[in-house]
């Protein structure tokens, strides 16, 4: 059975921490682990991170906080990769929500007994977003679109191509992507701690230098919340409109 480790890079998101957390306890298949980085947090967001461990106690899911100084959120992320211990691993930012079928969606076009990368579309929604309004724009989506399916399997120097020819925004974000944590180990992957800005789209753009494939999935499962202070986290047009 492949499992998921959820990385959470924590930075004074206290306002919007909880629901993200809520989103990963309500998912149809849930996560092994999750794995909160707190990158030296000054709003009560590490606190508040510990006082969440009771949620998990009868949880089938390893819930974990780590505490570091403040260094940015690419070195929270490897400090995410070096203690992660699943067949998959994802980045999931503490202010994001993601759709109760996220995992199920995205395991089940996993190919038999040969792990590879999943990806699925973001969208983006309001600040005050929470999970029932995700949960009935979901269902209203589906309603309209029956196209939702697999998009395509693709190798890792066609996406590197698209990535930078044909300038698809959809490839430059690793949140709710799920990665081979085998081949994130082999082939040493990391975020560049020297970047306070697209550092997805150098980890992306060098994983698929490797020639990894990856299975694409047409259908928007994670939920970007447009919070002011986090507006430079990737392109508008990474994202389906609202």
């Amino acid at each position: 059975m492949n499992t998921v480790s959820v990385i959470i890079p924590l930075f004074n998101k206290r306002l919007y921490f909880e629901a993200c957390l809520d989103a990963l306890l309500n998912q149809t298949v849930k996560p092994s682990e999750i794995i909160v980085v707190d990158d030296g947090s000054t709003d009560g967001s590490l606190d508040f991170a510990h006082e969440q461990a009771a949620r998990f106690e009868n949880e089938p899911i390893a819930y974990r906080v780590i505490e570091r100084e403040h260094l940015g959120v690419s070195a929270a992320l490897n400090v995410g990769l070096d203690n992660a211990t699943s067949t998959y691993v994802t980045r999931v930012d503490a202010d994001d929500l993601v759709a109760s079928r996220w995992l199920e969606t995205l395991l089940s076009q996993d190919i038999a007994h040969k792990p590879v990368n999943l990806r699925c579309l973001h969208q983006r929604v309001p600040e005050h977003a929470d999970l029932a309004s995700v949960a009935r724009l979901v269902n209203e989506q589906s309603a309209e679109d029956d196209t939702f399916s697999v998009l395509e399997i693709s190798s890792g120097n066609v996406l590197y191509g698209r990535l930078f020819a044909e300038i698809d925004t959809n490839l430059m974000s690793a949140c709710g992507m799920l990665y081979v944590r085998e081949e994130l180990l082999r082939f040493d992957m990391r975020f560049c701690e020297n970047l306070s800005h697209t550092e997805d789209l150098l980890f992306n753009a060098t994983l698929f230098a490797h020639n990894t494939p990856s299975i694409l999935i047409n259908e928007p499962l994670y939920f970007y919340r447009q919070v002011r202070q986090s507006l430079s986290k990737a392109p508008v047009s990474l994202f389906l409109p609202i």
